[in-house]
């Protein structure tokens, strides 16, 4: 049996879950929506990013007639993941 003491209550506890980010490929995902709550395949669109332009401006030092190479690759473009609702 407990003893509780004068002025000792239990308090409550919380609980914190931490869920990881979800890291998504290049193609598109099943994923459950964080907005409308839907489980749905997610809509890709690649767009030019950091690796493009540092391809671009490598390919530009050493093989001038290839610049244009990156930024008709989908290889070195960043993917954004949408939800098609």
């Amino acid at each position: 049996m407990e003893k509780s003491y004068p002025g000792m209550e239990m308090q409550p506890t919380n609980v914190t879950v931490v869920v990881p980010p979800q890291v998504f490929g290049k193609e598109p995902t099943q994923v459950t929506c964080g907005n409308c709550k839907n489980v749905v395949v997610t809509t890709t669109i690649y767009q030019n990013g950091g690796c493009v332009y540092m391809s671009a401006i490598l390919m530009c030092c050493f093989f001038i007639p290839f610049t244009f190479i990156p930024f008709i690759t989908y290889q070195c473009k960043d993917v954004t993941h949408y939800c098609p609702t």
